[in-house]
């Protein structure tokens, strides 16, 4: 019992100092009914909302397949979505929401930088959230230098946004973190 206290008072204290993260959740869950499932659109920043799905800035979307929502035995609506006869449907949740689309902006902004990079250098791999960059080994300080400003530019659709990347550079991957 006192580690479940212990653990609602974390809770508690983290969403109080963290009010626009829960009305980020909030938001979302309210888009599984009226967005994603009923097809209302709604733009939020650089995202929007529509039927089954949420398109991203560069245009790709976060499907959600054959959504529906179900009552559980207290009444409240619970989403599910993907259900076929080949896969399993899986939950959704506005923090499950919360959680795809900072992955997939994220990843949209990792690939804006990718494609400033390779108008002067070949982006050779990525992994996560790094991207390894071939340069001349003459070039390689002011590359990193360079490489970095691209990372780190904001992009149009999210200006003002806090980035900033860690970068290394040697002769092997392994050598350059």
């Amino acid at each position: 019992m006192i580690h479940c206290v212990s653990a609602k008072k974390i809770i508690d204290i983290y969403r109080n100092t963290s009010q626009d993260v829960v009305a980020f959740w909030q938001l979302c869950n309210d888009s599984i009914l009226s967005c994603l499932s009923r097809g209302n659109e709604f733009e939020y920043k650089c995202i929007k909302f529509r039927k089954e799905g949420i398109e991203l800035p560069n245009g790709l979307a976060i499907r959600y397949p054959n959504l529906e929502g179900h009552a559980d035995n207290k009444g409240r609506i619970q989403w599910q979505y993907g259900g076929d006869d080949k896969n399993k449907s899986k939950r959704l949740y506005g923090g499950k929401i919360v959680e795809n689309i900072v992955q997939a902006v994220a990843r949209c902004v990792m690939t804006d930088g990718m494609l400033r990079i390779q108008k002067k250098y070949p982006c050779v791999l990525t992994v996560h959230d790094e991207v390894v960059v071939l340069v001349p080994e003459s070039e390689a300080e002011e590359a990193e230098t360079w490489v970095h400003a691209q990372m780190v530019t904001d992009p149009k659709y999210m200006s003002g946004i806090p980035l900033d990347a860690d970068t290394g550079c040697a002769k092997r991957y392994g050598e350059a973190k």
